[in-house]
């Protein structure tokens, strides 16, 4: 055996064992876990672990079985595998599907597909496994496509393709793309824009065959058309959990055609936003029987309060576990309409920001002992100001909470450093990691207080673009050993061109800088035209980590480019620069960087100077899968 013991392990298990539960035991022995039959050296097989243990047999990995758990140790041999068959052998009759060529197991392209493939399904993780897909070599696509699907459990759940343009190449007569039989949504928007409702129709009749595995339909952005509605039938409809139904204005006859025609006890998650729904039809939805639902998104409705109120009164939404009732006139009173819900047990995210609660509303929310499985809270431009945000710190309840938006309250009662201080010296919210505070009256007294409270040493992201902090109040990030482990900081500050040198100081000796991964700062306006403060920036020993940098409005001089193409972002993945100094030939430097080739990313802006992009297009060679320049 190998230095290392990887042990893969497949199917289901008896005595309520769970396949992690198992991982966890071998782990804490010394092996390593696997995902991959070719990476794996040994396995431990369950029932029904399928295709994984007909590659495995094929490749000759010794097999093991449930049984055989507190017999196995890292320094074993695969000889202790049993000669005899397993139940779960015995159920892989057919045969091993054959091996993929060596040359194509082992290419990095390969590597960066499979990790794609596991990574948390996100819009950005999809787009980029889709970039690079397309990368594989003409014929190989439906081989890794077979590979993946069998190698890495819950494919489709991870994997969604924006697959509209792909449709419309079908109906205009191309072969099926491979990619299509694992896309976890079917996307009718832009079969509906080229091909019309007709086309739409014809994917769904074929979609058996095309997109066996979708459970999610999306048709979208169609405000002010209604032709769209004849999709809405049961024999469409079946099948599918996830609805997107969203910008489409469907109103009340749009919601009941929806409602008729879909699989009520099915449903998961229903996007609904932007369909000027009312409080009757909120009450159709709490009558409607949707046991299931676990995500409901009613952004930029006009629900008001008495619609929210017949939401939290429905007892088949008991099981609800993220809200959004963005945008809906709801005053103070929705807040303890939400404490009293029927899912307020349930709950883990609730987004009801661009609303009328108040501080009130915040305190009624902070009072609720039903949520207590709340994980993220964004209660933005709701005017809850000091009194709420102190509301909020001080609750006894809201201990899962990890996130909490509280950005733009624009107008009085402004958040500021009262409420700041409050934060920083209550143990309230104990698990709290991400705090967005942007467009507010946070000024120095409240971020040191922030930065240095023994309570808040779970805080790792700290957005406070647009506040009132000046050059000085920074001062606090030189400070070693603060208490707050940040790995997200976004900053815009304000002062003269006086304190240059005080914020160029600081910008170098930041030791707050070394644990961050994300880093986005803006300049004093008075300074943006200094390449001073960028090079003191760069000059920073503890930015080699980051793997998003978003510099806005800094100015660059040739030394300032020099060092960001010569600083080590070995980590670098997302790039944002706003410089209107940077030219033709800074971009060509930039992209022979080290790190360029590692870019998901690139973003630039103001570049009036900029007139070849062929040196930064070239980049999609790599694992650029995004490049705005605007």
């Amino acid at each position: 055996m190998t230095s290392k013991a990887y042990v893969l392990v497949a199917g289901s298990f008896t005595e309520g064992e769970r396949k992690r539960t198992i991982q966890e035991r071998l782990r804490a022995r010394g092996f390593e876990i696997t995902d991959s039959v070719e990476r794996a050296t040994l396995m431990v097989a369950g029932a029904r672990a399928g295709k994984k243990l007909e590659r495995a047999r094929a490749r000759g990995i010794p097999i093991y079985s449930q049984a055989q758990l507190e017999t196995l140790a890292p320094g074993d041999t695969p000889d202790m595998a049993e000669d005899t068959e397993t139940e779960t052998e015995k159920e892989a009759e057919t045969a091993p599907a054959p091996p993929r060529p060596q040359p194509l197991r082992e290419s990095a392209l390969l590597e960066m597909i499979e990790a794609l493939a596991r990574a948390p399904g996100t819009e950005a993780s999809w787009s980029r496994l889709d970039r690079a897909l397309s990368l594989l070599p003409e014929g190989a696509l439906p081989e890794i496509v077979d590979h993946i699907a069998a190698d890495i459990d819950g494919w489709p759940a991870h994997i969604r393709f924006a697959s509209g343009k792909q449709l419309v190449a079908v109906l205009d007569g191309a072969p099926p793309d491979p990619r299509l039989r694992l896309a976890g949504n079917l996307a009718l928007a832009n079969v509906i824009k080229e091909r019309g409702v007709r086309g739409a129709q014809r994917v769904l009749d074929m979609r058996a065959e095309l997109v066996p595995g979708a459970r999610q339909l999306r048709i979208n952005h169609f405000k002010g058309r209604r032709d769209w509605q004849a999709l809405l039938r049961p024999r469409n409809l079946a099948g599918f959990s996830e609805l997107d139904l969203m910008y489409n204005e469907m109103g009340s006859a749009g919601l009941d055609r929806t409602l008729d025609a879909a699989e009520r006890s099915r449903i998961t998650v229903l996007d609904l936003r932007a369909n000027a729904l009312t409080a009757t039809d909120a009450g159709r939805l709490a009558d409607a029987g949707l046991e299931r639902l676990r995500w409901l998104h009613l952004y930029q409705n006009e629900l008001k309060t008495i619609g929210l109120a017949h939401l939290c009164a429905s007892p088949s939404l008991a099981r609800l576990e993220r809200l959004v009732v963005s945008y809906n006139h709801l005053s103070y009173a929705a807040a303890g309409k939400i404490a009293r819900a029927t899912f307020a047990p349930s709950l883990t995210g609730l987004k009801i920001n661009y609303n009328e609660l108040g501080p009130r509303g915040a305190a009624k929310l902070a009072s609720a002992a039903t949520l207590s499985r709340l994980q993220h809270l964004d209660i933005s431009a709701n005017e809850i100001g000091d009194a709420g945000l102190t509301a909020l710190a001080r609750s006894e309840h809201l201990n899962a909470l990890t996130r909490l938006d509280i950005e733009g309250n624009s107008v009085d009662p402004l958040i500021g450093d009262e409420g700041l201080l409050a934060l920083a010296e209550s143990p309230g919210l104990p698990a709290l990691r991400a705090l967005v505070l942007q467009g507010n009256n946070v000024e120095g007294e409240g971020l040191r207080a922030l930065l240095r409270s023994p309570h808040r040493r779970a805080l790792q992201q700290l957005d406070l673009v647009n506040n009132d902090l000046e050059i000085e109040d920074l001062a606090v990030l030189r400070e070693p050993d603060l208490p707050a482990q940040l790995t997200s900081l976004s900053l815009s500050v304000s002062g003269e061109k006086q304190r240059a040198a005080t914020l160029q100081a600081i910008l170098r000796e930041a030791e707050a800088f070394a644990s961050l991964e994300e880093l986005v700062f803006r300049p004093p306006w008075s300074l943006e035209k200094s390449a001073a403060v960028t090079n003191a920036l760069l000059q920073n020993p503890h930015l080699a980590g980051l793997t998003t940098l978003e510099l806005r409005s800094l100015r660059f001089d040739q030394a300032a480019v020099a060092r960001l193409v010569n600083t080590r972002f070995t980590a670098l993945r997302r790039l944002n620069l706003s410089s209107p100094g940077l030219r033709d030939k800074d971009y060509r430097a930039l992209a022979t960087a080290p790190w360029a080739r590692g870019l998901h990313e690139w973003v630039i802006s103001e570049y009036p100077k900029l007139h070849d992009t062929t040196p930064l297009k070239a980049l999609y060679e790599g694992t650029l899968t995004s490049f705005v320049a605007f």
